[in-house]
């Protein structure tokens, strides 16, 4: 109960960033499993490549929290996302990138996505 207490002491946005953060967790936890089975599955990978590969991932995400902490601490917060943000920008920008930038401008106008055009897009439009 102490939990739930704590939780009805923050102010409504606070408790709006906590929900969502939460809901995003669930629901990316709840996708590993469906990953874990079509990369075993459907493209036939060792079971230890499919464990590599989600290990790789989570330690990709969940380590940079350190290095990026760290960092945030060392040099503030600011200049970290202005950083994280040109970054972003610059990829979507790249040539290499695959035509994101067409793939932004088809799902503004509205237009159907379909056969090749859709693998380069899959990045932009499910972030980085």
């Amino acid at each position: 109960m102490t939990g739930l207490r704590q939780f009805r002491s923050f102010e409504r946005p606070v408790q709006l960033l906590l929900v969502n953060q939460l809901s995003i967790n669930v629901g990316f936890y709840m996708l590993i499993p469906y990953l874990a089975a079509y990369l075993a599955g459907d493209l036939g990978l060792a079971v230890w490549v499919v464990g590599l590969v989600l290990g790789v991932r989570n330690f990709s995400q969940q380590g940079m929290f350190l290095i990026g902490g760290t960092l945030a601490d060392r040099l503030g917060y600011k200049p970290l996302i202005v950083a994280g943000v040109r970054a972003a920008d610059r990829r979507v920008r790249s040539p290499r990138s695959g035509g994101l930038r067409a793939c932004a401008d088809h799902r503004l106008r509205g237009d159907r996505l379909r056969g090749r055009t859709v693998q380069p897009c899959r990045p932009g439009i499910s972030g980085p």
